[in-house]
């Protein structure tokens, strides 16, 4: 028999590489989840470790991002429909409620960044902030179905948060690629 007997979680376990020549990970990984359901026998299961299981914990984290900016949008299109007299009177006050219209769809532009699989390129920047301009002149244009005002300033602070992200974000992404090359 062998001479050592490897083990994964306590189980036996046998190691396979491979070399991804003319393939990329995620097709590489869809063939081989193919040939052990045809091979292995019945209480055999094989198990993906090293980058192939950091694939999918990305592929899962950006699931759960992607999913939290949903939730998030719906919260704060759910939270600008509240009916003005059951509004309290401090987040009425001028200038603050354009503050958090900022800082809300930051916060969502954010969110859909960490959802992106790839880093952030020019063209999805500029889809993303369509998307978003979208969400949030939806936002305004329904807000007088329960008696609220849609502002041009609430739409003009809703851009500001946007377009602040983005360009954060573009500018850590080239600083980042500018830092790696150097």
């Amino acid at each position: 028999g062998p001479s050592i007997i490897n083990r994964f979680d306590r189980q036996r376990a046998v190691t396979i590489f491979a070399n991804l020549e003319g393939i990329t990970l995620a097709p590489a990984m869809l063939e081989i989840e193919k040939i052990t359901r045809e091979v292995l026998p019945e209480g055999f299961s094989a198990q993906h470790t090293g980058r192939t299981e950091l694939y999918y914990e990305t592929i899962y984290n950006l699931g759960i991002a992607f999913v939290l900016a949903i939730l998030f949008t719906a919260i704060v299109i759910l939270c600008t429909h509240i009916p003005q007299e059951f509004m309290p009177s401090q987040i009425q006050k001028s200038g603050l409620d354009k503050l958090q219209h900022t800082v809300a769809y930051g916060a969502i532009t954010f969110l859909f960044i960490l959802s992106l699989k790839n880093s952030l390129s020019l063209f999805s920047a500029f889809l993303l902030f369509f998307v978003i301009l979208v969400i949030c002149i939806f936002d305004e244009i329904t807000q007088p179905l329960v008696n609220r005002q849609a502002s041009l300033t609430d739409v003009t602070a809703d851009v500001i948060g946007i377009v602040m992200v983005l360009l954060f974000s573009i500018v850590r992404k080239h600083r980042c690629r500018k830092n790696n090359t150097e």
